[in-house]
C-alpha cells in the first residue's frame, strides 16, 4: 500500500476467490485472507486510488486447478455448476475494469450442490439465492421422491435404498468412488473425521429433512448402522421434514444417561485418533467430566 499510494497506477488488479461469498468449511484461513484482499481493495478505492477485485469461481483451463484435475473435480462437486475457461475469466475482467466495477464474484454455481455443504445455507444471508434457485419452485422433488418410497415399501426394502444415498454423500465428502464403502466399515476407519461427520449431518438434513446429532455417528458409524438410525427415526416422526427431538444416542424421546455417556465417551476416544493421539484415557475422562454436566443440564 504505502510503496503504490504516490504511484499514478491505472490499474491495480488483485484476485480474490469466490469462496468469500459463502464460506468453505475446513478453510476459514484461506476465505479469511482472501476477505482481506477485497478489504484492502476497497481500502484503495475510498482513498481514490485504483483498485479492481475479482472473485474467481474455479477456472478449468489455467493455473493450479489446470494442474490438479482431482482438486478441480472435488471442487466442482461441491459448488455445482461449471468451471470458467480462461478466456470467460478475462472478459469478465474487461468488464469489470471498463465499467469501474470490484468486489464482484465471477463464477458459475448451483444452490442445490453448494447448500449441502454450507452450515449457513439456511440463514437470512442465503434466503434470497435459495429462492431464486430453480430447485426451489419444484417443493423439493427429491425430498418427495422419498416421502413417496417410504409411504410405499418396507423397512426391509427401503433399508439397501437408505444405503446407497447415504454411500452417494459420504463418497462426496470422503472424495472417493462409492465402490470403495462397505456397508459394515466403519467410516471413521476410511478417513471421516469430525468435520466431516458435521458436513455428513447437513447433508443428511439437506436430502432427507432429518436433524441428526454428530454425536450419533459414535454408535452408528457404519453405512447400515446409519441407515437404520435413519430410517427409525423417519418412521417415528412421520417422514420427510418432520426430524423431532432426537437425542445424543440418535434415538428419539428422552435419552438415557449411560447412552449419552457411552456415545460421548466413543466419540471423544475418535477424536484423539484423528487430532491427539498422544491424549492418554485418563485426560480424556477428565475433559468429558467437564462436559457432561452441562449437555445433561440442556436436556433438561
Amino acid at each position: 500500500m504505502e510503496q503504490t499510494t504516490a504511484l499514478p497506477l491505472d490499474f491495480f488488479i488483485v484476485y480474490s476467490s469466490g469462496t468469500t461469498l459463502f464460506g468453505n468449511p475446513g478453510q476459514a484461513n484461506y476465505v479469511a485472507a482472501n476477505t482481506w484482499l477485497e478489504a484492502f481493495c476497497e481500502m484503495r478505492r475510498e482513498q481514490g486510488l485504483a483498485a479492481t477485485c475479482a472473485l474467481w469461481g474455479a477456472i478449468q483451463d489455467a493455473g493450479f486447478l489446470a494442474r490438479n484435475t482431482e482438486t478441480l473435480d472435488a471442487l466442482q462437486n461441491r459448488m455445482g455448476g461449471k468451471a470458467l475457461q480462461a478466456t470467460e475469466a478475462l472478459d469478465a475482467l474487461e468488464g469489470l475494469m471498463l465499467s469501474g466495477r470490484s468486489g464482484e464474484g465471477v463464477l458459475d454455481y448451483e444452490w442445490r450442490a453448494l447448500k449441502r455443504f454450507l452450515p449457513s445455507a439456511n440463514s437470512p444471508k442465503f434466503s434470497e439465492i435459495a429462492a431464486l434457485s430453480p430447485d426451489a419452485a419444484d417443493g423439493g422433488g427429491q425430498s418427495s421422491e422419498i416421502q413417496a418410497l417410504l409411504d410405499t415399501m418396507s423397512d426391509e426394502e427401503l433399508l439397501p435404498i437408505f444405503m446407497d444415498m447415504l454411500r452417494t454423500e459420504v463418497a462426496e465428502i470422503l472424495r472417493i468412488s462409492p465402490d470403495k464403502l462397505e456397508a459394515d466399515t466403519s467410516l471413521y476407519d476410511i478417513g471421516l473425521d469430525s468435520l466431516m461427520g458435521v458436513e455428513l449431518m447437513l447433508a443428511i438434513e439437506n436430502r432427507f429433512g432429518q436433524s441428526l446429532p454428530t454425536m450419533s455417528l459414535a454408535d452408528n458409524h457404519t453405512l447400515s448402522k446409519l441407515a437404520a438410525l435413519l430410517l427409525k427415526q423417519m418412521r417415528q416422526s412421520g417422514g420427510i421434514g418432520n426430524a423431532g427431538g432426537t437425542g445424543g444416542d440418535g434415538t428419539s424421546g428422552e435419552i438415557e444417561s449411560p447412552a449419552q455417556d457411552a456415545a460421548l465417551q466413543s466419540q471423544a476416544h475418535h477424536l484423539a485418533r484423528q487430532h491427539a493421539a498422544d491424549i492418554t484415557t485418563e485426560q480424556i475422562e477428565e475433559i468429558l467430566s467437564t462436559i457432561e454436566p452441562a449437555s445433561k443440564g440442556e436436556q433438561r
